[in-house]
């Protein structure tokens, strides 16, 4: 009798032992289709396997790259570029792919027709990914599209939520450096490239548009929406080719199969401490603004170097001092100086030649050797190596923001820093300005602001770089009597066929409820793409 027993007991522990095997690997969720560097894979177990193009991803898969990158195309058609020195995990990922259950034509599917596709996402599918260090671009593709809650992207600073999108994402964990060499600050950045985002930490959250980009310092502190996008890695990586999947290397021929590059690989020294570099772009020529009145739009002010008794002093991508004449009923000497102040924003556009500057509060700023009063205590600048020297002689072009220093505005319930969106239409077969269109949003109050006069009356040169502007004020921040904003924005041409354009504005309510200033730069996209 015992016998009979274990001639049946062996098979079954074969056959449990099987089944065990079977219900704990990983499921396949991808493939690498393009990879070049040293990149591998570590599986829920911590076991290592390389990866190169064609390889599988599997559920739970921690992918890591040194110099290197990888490109990932997941079941549901979706992308994840994996940027150098990164670590990107697949937490969960669960994908029906059932079919749909109509051929094009309308007529019922069958088994046999090759034409059926995955095309539908069930409730219960699930795509939760992490980036643990460095930098990912993900496209979403047909998991979240319908359950916006069964796609999640998170780091240890903030969740990201989709309603189909692609962005991009950079973990700043002191390896973060301008293109100056200078540490950035700690924490996430966030850029969305389509559709709509949520950024969230525990403290808040905040919606991004297309375009917008977004940083949290960490998983305490409210997200908010910033003008310059993240970075794409560490400059300790400066000479490895760079690339999007979603720019460069899909072929829609090739039904949006990923095509082969390949890479230029040399070698890299990784610099010890951040270097000391000579100033990217030096400015010679610049414009300036600080508001002293909620009832009068100030002067908007702007000098060459190349005038007498006009100069700039600059460190790196920082102004720092700066010195020149007023004309108004003489010349009046005004000067600049960081003195205590605080360097609130900085950037640059070393392609254009332009940079920007908001300081606040702690400087210094007199004329003809008295203080200048300033309502909010920021300065903003922006400045440009030249000017468009000539303009295009025919076409239209369309300017779309893409940099200069966030908004400052004193209404009602006090000072504030927003975010803008700007855009503008010139036609230089007629050399007028047709649109220029700014909006400023803040905490509880929305400035939008255009031109103020009609087609044909702003011409390019005929007063100056200097455009009359109008604006409505809507929200509990703009006061009882601040609905309606006058002031003006210039209006510089910068670049080799007026790739863009830039410069400051300044508008106020004339009732004393409210104050708008800032910076601005807008390009062509077919001439300056963005990052």
């Amino acid at each position: 009798m015992s016998n009979i027993k274990l001639k049946y007991i062996k098979p079954l522990l074969i056959a449990s032992a099987l089944l065990l095997s079977v219900s704990t690997a990983s499921a396949n969720v991808g493939k690498v289709v393009y990879g070049y560097g040293t990149n591998y894979a570590l599986d829920i177990d911590g076991n290592r396997r390389d990866l190169s193009r064609g390889d599988e991803i599997r559920e739970g898969d921690t992918l890591v790259t040194g110099r290197g990158r990888m490109h990932i195309r997941l079941i549901d058609g979706g992308f994840v570029s994996v940027y150098p020195n990164s670590e990107y995990k697949i937490d969960k990922f669960k994908f029906s792919g059932r079919t749909s259950e109509k051929k094009n034509n309308g007529a019922p599917a069958s088994d046999g027709d090759k034409k059926v596709k995955p095309t539908v996402e069930s409730k219960e599918d699930r795509g939760f990914f992490s980036l643990l260090k460095g930098a990912a671009r993900q496209v979403t593709g047909l998991l979240g599209r319908t359950y916006n809650e069964n796609f999640k992207f998170k780091s240890a600073v903030a969740t990201i939520g989709i309603r189909g999108t692609g962005f991009f994402a950079r973990l700043c964990q002191a390896d973060c450096f301008d293109a100056d060499g200078n540490p950035m600050q700690d924490g996430m950045y966030v850029k969305n490239n389509t559709g709509v985002i949520t950024m969230t930490t525990n403290a808040g959250d905040v919606a991004l548009a297309q375009g917008q980009s977004a940083f949290a310092a960490s998983s305490e502190d409210s997200p908010h929406q910033v003008v310059q996008p993240p970075v794409p890695y560490n400059i300790v990586t400066p000479d490895i080719q760079q690339f999007d999947f979603d720019e460069k290397v899909l072929d829609p021929a090739l039904n949006a199969e990923i095509v082969e590059l390949t890479p230029v690989e040399p070698p890299v020294t990784p610099p010890v401490t951040p270097p000391v570099s000579p100033p990217s772009v030096v400015v010679n020529n610049l414009e300036y603004i600080t508001m002293t009145s909620r009832s009068f739009a100030e002067p908007l002010n702007g000098f060459d170097t190349a005038a007498a008794n006009s100069s700039v002093q600059q460190n790196s991508d920082t102004i720092e001092h700066f010195e020149t004449e007023v004309f108004t009923d003489a010349l009046e000497p005004v000067v600049f100086d960081k003195a205590a102040g605080t360097l609130a924003e900085s950037g640059t556009n070393a392609t254009l030649g332009v940079i920007w500057n908001r300081w606040s509060g702690g400087y210094t700023h007199t004329q003809s050797g008295m203080a200048v009063a300033t309502l909010d205590n920021n300065l903003h600048m922006i400045g440009s190596t030249t000017l468009t020297q000539n303009l295009p002689p025919s076409g239209t072009i369309n300017y779309t923001g893409t940099g200069g220093t966030s908004p400052t505005f004193a209404g009602a319930t006090g000072n504030q820093v927003g975010t803008q969106t700007v855009s503008a239409m010139i036609d230089y077969g007629v050399m007028e300005v047709f649109t220029l269109d700014i909006t400023a949003t803040f905490s509880d109050a929305t400035v939008n602001a255009s031109l103020a006069n009609t087609s044909g009356n702003n011409f390019i040169g005929a007063g100056g770089n200097i455009y009359s502007m109008n604006a409505n004020c809507t929200g509990a921040g703009c006061g009882g009597n601040g609905g309606f904003l006058t002031g003006s924005a210039s209006v510089n041409m910068v670049g080799p066929n007026a790739g863009g354009i830039y410069g400051i504005y300044s508008l106020t309510s004339g009732s004393g409820d409210n104050a708008l200033s800032g910076s601005y730069l807008a390009t062509d996209p077919a001439q300056i793409p963005q990052l």
